[in-house]
């Protein structure tokens, strides 16, 4: 007899070459197996906690999209309803897409039957209910038939939960079961509602088609879609139902019935469902069919609670008017604006303006420069005038502002001795529509100018530099009152720590200036000013703890100060020195407050600038510029004397193009963010993702249908061609063309990922891998007819861990590619419909868990490769399997010439396994495989005995003698008739061998002799021999 086994399994499965062919080490059929030990055992599924949908943002600690495990329908939208209904232990999704902050009704909906006579409800899906919820139910007859003792509008308790879908209920909470004595009519609903107070909400994912989290900031690309619109207003409004609004972002643009060309939201208000466009509607209507051509979208900083759009638009001022501030170099002999302008300079001077992002700080493209005919009539550039400063004055609408009504830009300037456009400063402009913009007040008819400030922005303080000026021996100086010094005095020894600093407050509106005390050893060495104050026409009274004393200066006047920040909207004064004065104003903005902005979501703080938001010249009493608190007359002026040579060096964007809609695949590399659009593939600036240049771009011969980075290049998917992108600058990007005809197809994106140092991916071929040189179809060699696991291309989807590639789907079999070691496949029956690799934890995340989180292995199923003897041609008779392992159970199935002919189950596990598994009869066939199904545990080989047939001879058979141990149950058969019945060995003893000799009846002949040994774990048959004759 021949014996032939396979232990090694390393090759994983084969259905390309004929089974009997297949290498020793693979087998024909294989789920849910582990090859990488050499052996046969399960992976892990999917399971455990951190599941959730989309992508996982991890400066935001939280999945961005539908957390399907912890979601619940929202049953009412109204923000502030209440119910009576109480359970505050119900978690919802993170994040929730509602349309406002407030109390929501959320809950479960299922139809349900019931059982009269044990009184247990059963609903229509797994139910997720806890003893003690509460719920409702109805019917849907007319009249509504319920069961017997139960009734509409009335608040059950949930008393029991036999299984996931059944339930009992109470009438009160810890009371008895309800009696159910029928079964009604109709279709029965059970509804489930808990009162959630909803704190955050996050808008706008509802088209989210990519992601990438960049410096703690997730960037997204997102897909076209429609919506039927409730009405079309007359104006520029539109109302739309909340579900859809709230997939709306400001920058979207509309396309439909009555709606203008090209227009853009330009705002969007959640509490009454209406956005406004930046353009009037053409006509009005209702149930309008829109397209909404979405802009990729942007979330800051790790708070889910705002998001914005991608782009950093452009601004439009609604006007913008260049002059020179009144007199000559004469009234500016000294100061500090002395020869700023060269004489006759020979480029005309013009103005522009760049929006600074509210949500990252980021700029945006410079608006079209000021005319040039401005300048040229309005500034004097002869040798008069060198010394006299400009004044621009910009004016912008609400497209430019936030919902605060303002906007924060960069100024800047061209002309003059400079050909090239520099920053000047960083101002703050107030929308035309706001009614209360940040404006100032002057009047200078005193020696002290009277300033007043209004509408300062909500976590903001401000403050007015001076630059005093005048003729030969008239240099004009101020001080705002504030404290210059203090002066220590007493005894100023004895400190163990730094005493207390106090000052009497200033007149009212001043403000109290501040101090600490600074000690050496044990002795008060010095005293620092904190705050200066402002407004002390004498020196306050300074109190010192312990036994020291202080004497407050009063700062003195100076050509150029400014006051400490300020919040007073009273009018305060600068201290002069003339009653005629020379002087120009700058007023100031910081934003200071810890408190969270409405509109960036983040503390006000945050943004360090500070911004120039009016400016006013005093000269002798005549007052220019802003200078109309509560009007936009009071602010936008800014008054230039900043040299050439002191302009910034920061050049703007000249020429950004807008960010593309619909924006797909977006992929950062090398600081460069792409995404496609079509055959486009659209390129940021350098380290810019809100910047799209309007010569960063390629194009491709076919549509795009994925994108993603591998090292310092990325790669670009057509349907039937893959290309490499790379370069140093977005106008500057090669592309060069892999030679394959294995694209991605369209919807196939999602199983892209990266694995090693290469791209794993699936086109219409089968399973590919591209190194960076040359693709190859991994499933080529290895499945006869490679099938995805959903037909439809956009369900599958691809994730890699430990170097081993998962294409799944929510609905079928999927693949796994092992690629440590070496190359090995194998089908999967786990599901998903969402992957997420997370490296701080080394964790392939779907909505259920993630890749090995179970907590059980998975059954795993595998058939052998064929065992033929070396030569398919050759009949033979088949006549044990043998199997070792341990901790097995399941199914295993000994098939001959493909056709199941005997079959054993385990069901419990056994520790140490290794049966031999006798057919029923010695079979003749070319080949026999043997089939595993449904297993736990191991297998580490697998054999079979056989004979070939050409070689057997007729013999006449007298006797088998058998070892073993136990007590074995034997049947021997001759030609598959039974010779010798079943007959139970004596048991040898404990740890002993056995030797038993059974004799068949007088002139037993035949060819295939065949002992049936029933095994179990302590009865084995170790061998045998039969006394045997040829005839």
């Amino acid at each position: 007899m021949a014996l032939e086994r396979q232990t090694d399994f390393t090759g994983g499965l084969n259905t390309r070459i004929p089974a009997h062919k297949l290498p020793e080490n693979m087998v024909q059929a294989a789920k849910n197996v582990d090859f990488s030990h050499g052996d046969i055992r399960p992976d892990i599924g999917i399971g455990g906690d951190g599941g959730g949908q989309k992508f996982f943002y991890e400066k935001g600690a939280s999945w961005v999209g539908t957390d399907v495990a912890n979601a619940y329908d929202i049953l009412t939208i109204d923000a502030g309803v209440t119910t009576i209904e109480a359970n505050p232990t119900t978690n919802l999704g993170n994040p929730l897409t509602i349309q406002d902050t407030g109390t929501y009704q959320v809950g479960v909906v299922f139809t349900f039957t019931v059982n009269a006579s044990t009184d247990v409800v059963t609903t229509s899906a797994n139910h997720g209910l806890a003893v003690n919820d509460t719920l409702v139910v109805t019917s849907s007859g007319d009249p509504v038939d319920l069961p017997a003792g139960l009734a509409i509008d009335t608040t059950y308790y949930v008393k029991t939960t036999p299984a996931a879908n059944t339930l009992t209920l109470s009438a009160t909470e810890g009371g008895g079961v309800i009696d159910i004595t029928d079964t009604g009519s109709g279709t029965h609903t059970l509804t489930s509602v808990a009162s959630v107070i909803v704190n955050d909400t996050e808008l706008n994912l509802g088209s989210v088609n990519s992601f990438v989290e960049y410096n703690d900031d997730l960037y997204m690309g997102r897909n076209t879609f429609s919506f039927v619109a409730t009405t079309v207003n007359a104006g520029s409004t539109i109302t739309m139902a909340s579900a859809d609004v709230a997939k709306i972002l400001v920058s979207d643009s509309f396309v439909g019935t009555g709606i203008a060309a090209d227009a853009v939201v330009e705002s969007i208000n959640y509490g009454t469902n209406i956005v406004t466009m930046d353009k009037p509607n053409t006509a009005s209507g209702s149930s309008i069919s829109v397209t909404v051509n979405a802009s990729p979208a942007r979330i800051i900083d790790g708070i889910l609670t705002k998001i914005f759009p991608l782009e950093v638009p452009k601004p439009e001022p609604l006007d913008v008017t260049v002059s020179q501030v009144a007199g000559t170099n004469t009234e500016r002999a000294l100061g500090h604006s002395v020869k700023f302008l060269t004489e006759n300079y020979p480029i005309p001077i013009q103005y522009g303006i760049a929006r600074f992002d509210d949500a990252s700080g980021a700029e945006g493209g410079i608006s079209a420069l000021s005319p040039i005919a401005q300048s040229q009539a309005n500034v004097a550039s002869d040798s008069t005038h060198t010394s006299v400063p400009l004044m621009v004055k910009y004016r912008i609408e609400k497209q430019d502002a936030n919902s605060e009504h303002y906007g924060k830009f960069a100024l800047y300037r061209v002309g003059g001795t400079s050909a090239v456009i520099k920053k000047v400063q960083d101002v703050y402009l107030t929308s035309q529509s706001d009614g209360s913009p940040l404006s100032v007040t002057v009047t200078g008819s005193s020696i002290n100018p009277s300033i007043t400030v209004t509408g300062l922005p909500t976590g903001a303080e401000w403050k007015v530099k001076w630059f005093g000026y005048g003729a030969s021996g008239a240099h004009r100086k101020y001080h705002s009152g504030g404290i210059d010094s203090i002066t220590i005095g007493g005894t100023v020894t004895g400190y163990s720590s730094a005493p207390t600093v106090t000052m009497t407050a200033p007149p009212s509106p001043g403000k109290t200036a501040t101090a600490k005390a600074v000690i050496t050893g044990e002795s008060l060495t010095n005293i620092i000013i904190t705050d200066k104050g402002s407004g002390y026409t004498s020196p306050p009274t300074v109190t010192i703890s312990g036994s020291a004393t202080g004497t407050a200066v009063i700062e003195s006047v100076s050509a150029q100060g400014e006051t400490t920040l300020l919040t007073t909207s009273s009018a305060i004064d600068l201290y002069g020195s003339n009653a005629d004065h020379g002087v120009d104003l700058h007023f100031m903005v910081k934003f200071t407050s810890e408190d969270v902005s409405a509109v960036s979501g983040a503390p006000y703080s945050d943004d360090t600038r500070e911004y120039l938001f009016a400016s006013t010249n005093i000269q002798g009493t005549t007052v220019t510029g802003d200078n109309t608190a509560g009007t936009h007359a009071g602010c936008g002026s800014f008054i230039d004397f900043t040299p050439p040579r002191a302009l910034i060096e920061i050049e703007p964007i000249e020429d950004p193009t807008k960010i593309p809609y619909n924006l797909k695949h977006m992929t950062e590399f090398n600081n460069f963010f792409m995404g496609a659009v079509d055959t486009r593939l659209y390129i940021s600036n350098y380290a810019k993702p809100n910047n799209f240049a309007i010569d960063g771009y390629l194009d491709f011969d076919g549509q795009i249908t994925g994108l993603v980075s591998r090292g310092g290049e990325a790669v670009v998917f057509t349907e039937f061609g893959v290309y490499r992108v790379y370069g140093n600058a977005h106008n500057e990007m090669r592309k060069v063309q892999v030679p394959t005809v294995h694209g991605v197809p369209e919807g196939g994106h999602n199983a892209i990922t990266k694995i090693k140092d290469s791209v794993i991916y699936v086109s219409h071929s089968g399973i590919c891998l591209f190194d960076g040189r040359a693709v190859t179809v991994l499933t080529d060699d290895l499945v006869e007819t490679f099938t995805p696991p959903s037909s439809n291309i956009s369900e599958n989807i691809g994730g890699v861990v430990d170097d081993v590639y998962y294409l799944l789907s929510s609905g079928n079999d999927g693949w796994k590619v092992d690629m440590r070691q070496s190359l090995k496949l194998c089908n999967s029956t786990s599901r998903a419909s969402n992957f997420h690799y997370r490296g701080v934890n080394n964790r392939l995340f779907s909505e259920a868990g993630y890749i090995g989180g179970s907590t059980t292995d998975n059954k795993y199923s595998f058939t052998t490769r064929d065992f033929s003897g070396g030569n398919i041609n050759a009949e033979k008779a088949y006549y044990t399997v043998y199997v070792t392992g341990s901790d097995f159970s399941g199914t295993v199935n000994i098939l001959c010439d493909a056709v199941q002919v005997d079959t054993f189950t385990f069901s419990a596990p056994i520790a140490e396994f290794n049966r031999a598994l006798s057919l029923s009869i010695a079979r003749v066939a070319n080949k026999a495989s043997v089939e595993f199904e449904d297993c736990t545990g191991k297998i580490s080989s697998v054999s079979i005995k056989f004979d070939t047939l050409a070689e057997l001879q007729k013999k006449r058979f007298n006797s088998v003698t058998l070892t073993y141990t136990g007590t074995p149950d034997i049947i021997v058969k001759v030609d598959g008739v039974e010779k010798i019945s079943s007959v139970t060995l004596s048991n040898p003893g404990s740890g002993n061998t056995g030797t038993a000799t059974l004799f068949f009846p007088a002139m037993t002949e035949g060819y295939l002799p065949h002992v049936i040994a029933d095994e179990t774990e302590t009865s084995r048959v170790s061998g045998y021999v039969f006394d045997e004759e040829v005839i």
